[in-house]
């Protein structure tokens, strides 16, 4: 009984440990993101075009 204890609690470990360096690995990613330099302007363009207004009437 304890032999199957000991598989359990180990494998708890390791998805424990596959967690945490995956989240560390996902900071240091986030962390390399960098903002482009660009104007208002140039941003607004490009944005996408509003998708155009679909209206239902009842008949």
């Amino acid at each position: 009984m304890t032999h199957e204890v000991g598989d359990h609690i180990s494998r708890e470990r390791i998805i424990t440990l596959t967690d945490a360096v995956l989240a560390i690995v996902m900071t240091l990613l986030v962390l390399e993101i960098a903002v482009p330099q660009q104007s208002h302007q140039e941003a607004a363009n490009e944005l996408p075009k509003p998708l155009p207004i679909i209206t239902l009437w009842k008949t």
